[in-house]
């Protein structure tokens, strides 16, 4: 799912393996909850699916916004 997205190729792997890693601790924290509040909590391949949806889209926003910022600089800096 994200072999579409640019990303350094150093930091692609550790990417991918702290979405696991974070997916992993949702449920294992979900086994703890349900233990001390009696409440379930499902945690299902869509959650999987939308984190990394929110991870494209921030990621895609927070670009935009850098090269906003920079638009801003080099036009400041060609006018100066």
């Amino acid at each position: 799912f994200l072999a579409e997205e640019d990303l350094p190729d150093p930091s692609r792997r550790p990417i991918v393996e702290h979405m696991v890693m974070v997916h992993q601790m949702v449920r294992t924290q979900s086994e703890e909850f349900l233990q001390q509040l009696k409440r379930y909590n499902y945690v299902t391949p869509k959650n999987y699916l939308d984190f990394i949806s929110n991870y494209r889209s921030v990621l895609k926003e927070e670009r935009r916004k850098i090269d906003g910022s920079i638009q801003r600089l080099d036009g400041g800096l060609s006018k100066l």
